[in-house]
């Protein structure tokens, strides 16, 4: 009897992340249709790197 509600459990997680994994697909596919990836990579201005260890010492 216990050993059937274990196979419950691991049938409903597996139905689980089946139905999870399709859900991601579908929602990726929707996604590129609306907004396409770039052709051109994006310019950023690039950040000043900031040293805490060589502050001034006046």
């Amino acid at each position: 009897m216990a050993l059937l509600e274990y196979r419950w459990l691991t049938i409903a997680g597996a139905l689980l992340v089946g139905a999870g994994s399709i859900g991601v697909l579908v929602s990726r596919r929707k996604a590129d249709e609306i907004d396409p990836p770039p052709d051109e990579p994006i310019d950023l201005p690039a950040l000043p790197l900031i040293n805490p260890k060589s502050k001034n010492k006046a």
